[in-house]
């Protein structure tokens, strides 16, 4: 590989075999080299392929405009994040995404800008793994920048997270939390009770919620057995009742229609989680 442009010590545009643009990124990937010089293999640490131009205008111009601790904290975020979650990441995006995200948060921490994180306790509760990343992130980003960042940033680093693990189609992170924030609503209104979130029936219903909401959003439901639906229907009459409106509320607000099967999951999972929550 042949190095196209030089974005700073440790970030480079390269020419592949193909001649298709590279970033390539490696702790002194272009020290004391020079344009059309080979790329020492050895010294890549990351490679990925951006879309269109725009983005690799940004890509370049960002680059050049942070300190190198930037990128060496990105990396060993998504590293932690990695290891942590266990998560197939689209690297690539989420690099770019999380690297801008932390030159924002320390320039407005600099600047003494704060911003609230208004779902910060419904990350903690719905991504606990996710939110773990991002409070480990802001001891990361200390270590390499000195710089202490907020706790509501832990949970936008979270956002960046989990939404490199959709597909461009899905609802947004931030749409599903709100859901899932609406639909524990309904459920603690419909059987007059506070839901403790640390039981592990709770925990397990927020996963199912999770999972359905993005099969769901990805047109993937599960829409062939009208027999879980009506043995649910027929034993849990209060669940039923509930689930129509989970139901009614999805397709009022989100457009979409949630299939009998699913409604019988729901039926199920949320049967399952108010008998223990009554113990």
């Amino acid at each position: 590989m042949i190095i196209s442009r030089i974005m700073n010590n440790n970030a480079v545009v390269a020419l592949d075999e193909n001649g298709d643009e590279t970033i390539l990124l490696g702790k002194g990937i272009a020290f004391q080299k020079k344009v059309h010089d080979p790329v020492e293999r050895s010294k890549i640490e990351k490679k990925f392929i951006l879309e269109s131009k725009n983005e690799m205008k940004y890509v370049e111009e960002l680059f050049r405009s942070i300190p190198p601790s930037y990128i060496n904290a990105t990396n060993e975020i998504i590293e932690t994040a990695k290891n942590t979650i266990g998560t197939n990441f689209k690297e690539g995006n989420l690099f770019i995404s999380l690297v801008d995200h932390i030159a924002f948060a320390i320039e407005r921490k600099i600047s003494n800008e704060m911003i609230e994180n208004p779902l910060l306790i419904e990350i903690k509760k719905f991504y606990p793994n996710e939110f773990k990343v991002g409070a480990l992130a802001l001891e990361i980003i200390e270590k390499h920048t000195d710089i202490k960042l907020d706790e509501d940033e832990a949970g936008y680093i979270a956002f960046n997270l989990i939404n490199a693990t959709l597909n461009s189609n899905k609802a947004s992170i931030k749409e599903i939390t709100i859901i899932i924030k609406n639909l524990i609503s309904i459920i603690e209104s419909n059987y007059n009770v506070k839901l403790d979130d640390n039981s592990t029936y709770y925990i397990r219903f927020i996963t199912h919620l999770k999972f359905f909401l993005y099969r769901l959003s990805s047109n993937k439901v599960n829409n062939n057995d009208e027999f879980l639906y009506k043995i649910a229907k027929d034993k849990f009459k209060k669940e039923y009742e509930c689930a129509k409106q989970i139901a009614a509320y999805i397709n009022e607000y989100y457009n979409f229609r949630v299939p009998n099967e699913e409604l019988g999951y729901l039926m199920i999972h949320i049967n399952s989680m108010i008998l223990h929550n009554q113990k």
